[in-house]
């Protein structure tokens, strides 16, 4: 099983917002503001009943949509002589 797939296995059909926070390593407040982000390329796709619920089909199209292998600059990580 590839990713994102292996990350989502266990998962029900639709993910609670804190699911989708374990998912993304991001807080519950964060993945809320990606579900009502004004840049549609940007937003998280969900539905609200009651609560946020993301179906995980959509959660991978996003997950593989926006992946990057790009790593982030880290300063720490960079030597003296840099």
């Amino acid at each position: 099983m590839d990713w994102p797939d292996s990350e989502l296995a266990h998962y029900a059909a639709m993910l609670t917002v804190k699911d989708v926070a374990a998912v993304l390593r991001l807080s519950p407040d964060r993945v809320r503001g990606l579900l009502v982000h004004p840049r549609p390329d940007v937003r998280l796709p969900g539905v609200k009943i009651g609560s946020w619920r993301v179906p995980r089909s959509d959660l991978r199209d996003y997950l593989l949509a926006h992946h990057t292998t790009r790593t982030p600059a880290n300063p720490s990580l960079r030597g003296a002589d840099d």
